[in-house]
C-alpha cells in the first residue's frame, strides 16, 4: 500500500515513534517526529514529577503554559511527519 493510500484512521506520532529511515541509527538517540521535546521539557522543569504526585493524590494536574518556541518546534515536527507520510505539503 502506498503512503498516500493510508486512511484517516491511522494513529499519529503521539501513539508511536516516527523516525526518518535515512537518519536511523541503532543504539543512538533518534531524530524523531513525536512529542518527545515536550516530554523532555516537562521533566527538565519538574512538571512531570508534579503531574505524577498530583495524580497519586487522586487529583487532576494543571498543565503549565508551554513556551512558544517549544510549540513552534513541535508544530514543525508534526508538519514534517505529515508531509513525509502523505507526500503533500502544507
Amino acid at each position: 500500500m502506498a503512503i498516500k493510500e493510508i486512511n484517516q484512521n491511522i494513529i499519529g506520532p503521539d501513539e508511536f515513534r516516527l523516525w526518518p529511515k535515512d537518519a536511523y541509527n541503532i543504539g543512538k538517540t533518534q531524530v524523531a517526529y513525536d512529542k518527545q521535546l515536550l516530554r523532555d521539557w516537562l521533566t527538565e522543569n519538574g512538571y512531570q514529577k508534579k503531574f505524577d504526585d498530583t495524580r497519586s493524590n487522586g487529583e487532576e494536574p494543571i498543565a503549565p503554559s508551554i513556551p512558544s518556541d517549544l510549540v513552534s518546534k513541535m508544530t514543525q515536527r508534526y508538519v514534517v511527519a505529515y508531509e513525509r507520510l502523505t507526500g503533500y505539503t502544507l
